[in-house]
């Protein structure tokens, strides 16, 4: 008989809790054998049956076991009895087989010898995890996704969830245990509503807390196995779908490296062990970092999705509700601003991948000018002026009479009270303005030269303009005191 582990018990719905040999001796055949299976404290009875064994042979019988929840309350020897009843040369006859005791482990007992296990913890239909996602986490934001280019779902629900438990002062406690060691196999796990009550655990708690939040909003995650290799012993990580092609990643401002492409998607993965120390962005760009460190080792780290995972370990149907939790006492303020901080990160992180796109870009193709143009206008939005215009100073190089580049020049020395530049720039900009365009100019012009103290000279160029709305939207003050002259 093998050792129960309880957070196994719809495994075992399936997959064999021992073995019984039947030996025939005789020289006919034992028919119609009905094996009767109990196990004293669980509930378990069950009945197999055995069509025949054949004269002078044997049969082994795989037992299995529909556990009741008592199962997840009572560790420890029990008693297993197994009675057998059976027809031989037409008459029924039975024979008791010693009672044998079968080792109850620990609710939350897991072997590292197979991960995959690990996957009965997380059930993504669990009542109770479900439910605090639902009413504890998610209202914290409402319909927000902050400010960011990255509108991908899965990411920012991946953020605001890591965000919730890391401001509600959730922690990351080391292993007292032997888990994850080269050597051992036996751990002790937590079910999801076990860690919220708790509201600290280590790396494998906050792997499955965090799966089965996003797993019970219909986020898919995987486990991402690192073996033991060398003086490193195993650890385990998580990794979530961004259900993003490469495309969509990229116009996200993105860089594919960051992420771990498996079952024709990119996830993205995450340390669990850096909750309430570090952010969600440190967290996954460290364990991308494992993750690529591995890959060059010995034992490369792999990925197996939890819901690949339940097609062989399906998910426990333990289900308990959180106590000692109070909703009064979230800290909704704290989570915002962890989550703001985070989307912040994310957003620059996006940028600078852009900003790296687009230099990549221009390396390969220098004379693209209108590649160059849109990179010098990004640039400029994120008010990094002197590189803006050094790009269009490369577009002036190239192109001497470009509308665009001298346009900007001239608005980026206007800026910075360079009056003789701006004026030279505006004017080369003249030159190749429709008359939609040369009113821009000119009410560029006028506001600089009102500005330079030379109103005369603005007046003129006020004079100038078709459309003398444009100087009225633009600069009122300065409308109101040339329109009088």
């Amino acid at each position: 008989m093998d050792k129960i582990y309880p957070a196994l018990n719809s495994f075992y719905q399936k997959n064999p809790i021992g073995t019984v040999v039947l030996k025939n001796n005789r020289d006919n055949a034992i028919e119609n054998i009905t094996l009767n299976v109990q196990i004293t404290g669980v509930g378990v009875e069950k009945e197999f049956v055995e069509r025949i064994v054949p004269a002078n042979s044997e049969k082994k019988v795989y037992l299995r076991a529909d556990f009741l929840d008592e199962v997840f309350n009572l560790s420890g020897p029990k008693e297993i009895r197994v009675s057998a009843k059976y027809f031989y040369m037409g008459a029924e006859e039975s024979a008791p087989l010693p009672a044998k005791n079968i080792e109850i482990l620990p609710r939350g007992a897991m072997d590292w010898s197979n991960r995959s296990s690990l996957a009965c913890f997380i059930n993504p239909s669990e009542h109770y995890i479900g439910h605090f996602v639902q009413t504890n986490i998610l209202p914290v934001f409402g319909s927000d996704t902050g400010s960011v280019q990255l509108k991908n779902k899965n990411i920012l629900n991946a953020i605001k969830v890591y965000s919730f438990y890391s401001a509600n002062g959730f922690q990351y406690v080391s292993d007292p245990s032997t888990s994850n060691q080269r050597h051992s196999e036996l751990d002790n796990v937590r079910f999801p509503t076990e860690t919220i009550s708790a509201k600290s655990g280590d790396c494998e708690d906050f792997l499955v807390l965090l799966a089965a939040s996003l797993e019970s909003i219909g986020i898919s995650t995987a486990l991402i196995d690192l073996p033991a290799s060398g003086e490193n012993s195993g650890h385990v990580m998580l990794a979530i779908d961004s259900q993003m092609n490469a495309g969509e990643i990229r116009n996200s401002g993105l860089d594919t490296d960051a992420f771990i492409m498996y079952k024709n998607s990119y996830w993205l993965p995450l340390e669990t062990t850096f909750m309430g120390k570090e952010g969600f962005i440190q967290a996954w760009l460290y364990a991308k970092k494992l993750y690529e460190d591995s890959q060059s080792s010995t034992a490369p780290a792999t990925l197996i999705s939890f819901s690949d995972a339940h097609k062989s370990y399906p998910p426990s149907s333990y289900s308990r509700v959180y106590t000692g939790w109070d909703q009064s006492k979230v800290k909704g303020s704290e989570v915002q601003k962890v989550y703001n901080s985070e989307v912040s990160k994310l957003s620059n992180m996006s940028l600078e991948n852009k900003l790296l796109e687009y230099l990549n870009t221009l390396d390969r193709y220098p004379d693209n000018i209108n590649y160059r143009l849109k990179y010098a206008r990004e640039l400029w939005m994120l008010n990094k002026k002197a590189e803006a215009e050094n790009q269009y100073l490369q577009v002036i190089a190239r192109e001497p009479n470009n509308f665009t580049a001298n346009l900007h020049l001239g608005n980026i020395c206007a800026e910075a009270s360079r009056t003789e530049d701006a004026r030279y720039y505006y004017n080369k900009a003249l030159a190749k303005a429709d008359d939609r365009q040369k009113d821009q100019i000119y009410c560029n012009l006028c506001i600089l030269e009102y500005q330079n103290q030379d109103k005369q000279r603005a007046l003129e160029y006020f004079n100038l303009l078709s459309d003398k709305r444009i100087l009225q939207e633009r600069e009122r003050s300065i409308y109101l005191d040339l329109s009088h002259n």
